[in-house]
């Protein structure tokens, strides 16, 4: 944990976070986040501000966070994690506009609004909830200041209505931190650039027209006067629009499309989230070898990486863990997300979409824990991404705190595009060379079962290093 927040730390002072963040002002003690609410900037007062966050910590709208009893802090007992806007599947970005919804309802019934929206307002808790915490941009209700609906369309809303429309774009829309309004109106549908184009005080909304949009044309019409209403006469309060939008964003369904590895896998992860035989579902080789080997290590956080629809995940979280599950796969990672929400976000999965092969050294730190699974994805990172062995002990290492249980494919028939290099990657691909890298990173590191892929995927080497 202390060299988590000595990292955090660093990640600071190399200004690589938006100082007019909220997120920027986090601070940390005795093992513990915090918001010093006298400190951080504000529009309104710190009485105002305190009323507000003490309303929105009843609500428990925040999760993890509690207020301190001199009502000065905002408290988080967790590894705050920061995640990128690109790191939400489609589904948990809804998920924050939602409760960006609830957010502004909340600020409307104390006559504040909320000027400023960044890719740093949302994060997500442990429990893989997404909400919104930048206070700094909460303001007095005025002529001057007005609801940031652009910046949270081209933030989230955006990439959520292409996605709709276009299931089959998702893992590239994914990729884009932020949708622009010229480039979403040109990935948009006709209909919605067309009604955009044709009904001026619907420009100001954007994609949250387009989301409201009804598909006949009486509702395009009642949708129009709704607008006009709003925006011209003033006679529509803010809220009931917000009502609106709230109902036709709950409606709407996501599908992130398909994709190669989304597939893969096939247990009942709700069902193994639900019930109380759970034990049942890790019955292969395979399974009960990682059974054993977690429930003999010391609970605390782990990350699972290449976590697919969470199966393993879900094993560490039954044994009480913190697990933070990431995969690139953002059809997978969002069918996790919808089964976590299906079950009350209980269980203590963090699902997020990253790719390990683009993660930079400067953010590692983010995901480091106590006990890190590498499975089923190292011969991909060494013959279809051609990173070295070396580089790859070396990323598992800077995310291990303690352990990694990893694997090495005997056999796999997994090529890079450049045939030229197949061979002699190829010819590298041995176990030795994977094990002597980790020796260079690891204290201890030891062979254990081999094992299949719970039926499929050919013969592994399961491998557990400590430091």
């Amino acid at each position: 944990m202390n060299q988590y927040f000595e990292l955090f730390n660093k990640f600071k002072k190399n200004n690589l976070y938006q100082q007019n963040s909220v997120l920027y002002f986090l601070e940390h003690k005795e093992n513990s986040f915090y918001l010093d609410l006298d400190k951080i900037p504000r529009n309104i007062s710190a009485f105002e501000l305190k009323k507000i966050i003490q309303k929105l910590v009843d609500e428990n709208f925040f999760g993890q966070f509690e207020l301190s009893p001199e009502g000065n802090r905002l408290i988080y007992k967790e590894n705050f994690l920061f995640a990128k806007n690109s790191e939400l599947s489609p589904n948990m970005k809804k998920e924050a506009v939602l409760r960006f919804f609830y957010f502004c309802k909340n600020l409307i019934s104390q006559n504040k609004v909320l000027i400023n929206v960044l890719s740093t307002s949302s994060t997500v808790t442990p429990r893989g909830v997404p909400f919104f915490i930048d206070f700094v941009a909460i303001a007095e209700k005025g002529p001057q200041n007005f609801f940031a609906f652009r910046e949270l369309m081209e933030l989230y809303l955006n990439s959520i209505v292409i996605i709709q429309k276009n299931s089959h774009l998702a893992s590239e829309v994914q990729k884009i931190e932020k949708i622009s309004m010229p480039l979403y109106f040109k990935m948009a549908p006709t209909l919605f650039r067309f009604f955009y184009k044709i009904i001026p005080p619907l420009r100001q909304f954007g994609s949250l027209v387009a989301l409201s949009f009804p598909t006949d044309f009486n509702g395009l019409l009642k949708l129009h006067s709704v607008a006009v209403s709003y925006i011209l006469k003033r006679k529509v309060k803010k809220i009931k629009l917000l009502d609106y939008w709230i109902y036709n964003l709950n409606k709407l369904k996501i599908k992130s499309g398909s994709t190669k590895w989304s597939a893969y896998h096939h247990q009942p992860i709700k069902e193994i989230l639900t019930e109380t035989e759970w034990k049942k579902y890790f019955i292969s080789f395979r399974s009960k070898v990682l059974f054993d080997l977690l429930s003999s290590e010391p609970r605390g956080t782990l990350l699972d990486i290449g976590a697919n629809k969470g199966f393993f995940s879900c094993l560490g979280a039954k044994f009480g863990y913190k697990v933070t599950a990431i995969d690139y796969d953002v059809k997978a990672i969002d069918e996790l997300f919808l089964n976590l929400k299906a079950t009350n976000f209980v269980n203590n999965i963090r699902p997020l979409v990253v790719n390990f092969s683009e993660l930079k050294e400067d953010e590692l730190w983010r995901f480091r824990s106590d006990v890190v699974l590498a499975l089923g994805f190292i011969h991909h990172m060494r013959l279809v991404e051609y990173i070295s062995w070396d580089k790859i002990a070396e990323k598992l290492s800077l995310l291990t705190d303690k352990t990694l249980i990893t694997d090495f494919k005997l056999t796999t028939v997994a090529r890079g595009e450049k045939e030229e290099f197949s061979a002699l990657f190829l010819e590298d691909y041995k176990l030795d060379n994977y094990v002597t890298s980790l020796k260079k990173y690891f204290n201890s590191v030891e062979l254990l079962e081999i094992t299949k892929q719970d039926g499929v995927g050919g013969e592994r080497q399961m491998v557990i290093c400590r430091k």
